[in-house]
């Protein structure tokens, strides 16, 4: 039980140390990371789009459909290898998107609720241009929030694993006190 509680902490603690380097990686170089990230899904597609057209040059049915799509995957793939920085643009792009519309939407809404005499409609009113505004910073800095989010994240798993070697530490501290305890009393009954 001794060995297996140990291996238990080993391997805890080499977690612990690689989610603190994780960490520190991504709190002090996001951008690489992203970067790293977008040219990663660029070469998958490379790799995809490549053996889909070697597949299809050397099947004889359907080929030419299949050679385009094939085409298309490989390109688009060197696109984004070459131009890493716009998958990880998209996802804060999107959430702008999503800002923006349900800014509208907000807005018209105050303006419907104008029209119903409902009070404090301007409330309404700049709720819905703060929502716009949101969506208009995610779409312009999307790279930017990305590299945010990415040094955020790097303090998260600082924390994780600075926490999980102290509490295995603790416990192996514990576990040696009960084990000495243990060995006390087996000189004593002896």
């Amino acid at each position: 039980m001794f060995e297996k509680l140990r291996e238990l902490k080993l391997n805890i603690t080499m977690s612990a140390v690689l989610m603190v380097v994780l960490g520190i990686v991504l709190l002090f170089w996001p951008a690489t990371v992203s970067v790293l990230i977008g040219k990663l899904v660029g070469l998958l597609l490379i790799v995809i789009g490549a053996i889909q057209l070697i597949g299809k040059i050397s099947d004889l049915n359907n080929r030419v459909m299949g050679l385009i799509v094939a085409a298309v995957i490989l390109i688009f793939g060197i696109y984004i290898f070459v131009n890493p920085k716009i998958v990880v643009s998209v996802i804060p792009i999107i959430f702008g998107i999503l800002l923006v519309v349900h800014g509208v939407q907000d807005i018209a809404m105050a303006f419907e609720g104008r029209a119903f005499q409902v009070a404090r409609w301007g409330v309404m009113l700049a709720l819905g241009i703060v929502n716009i505004l949101l969506g208009l910073i995610c779409i312009a800095c999307a790279f930017g929030i990305v590299n945010m989010i990415f040094a955020v994240m790097g303090i998260m798993l600082i924390y994780d694993g600075v926490t999980d070697m102290l509490i295995v530490h603790r416990v192996n501290k514990a576990s040696r006190y009960v084990d000495s305890e243990i060995l006390r009393e087996e000189d004593i009954e002896d």
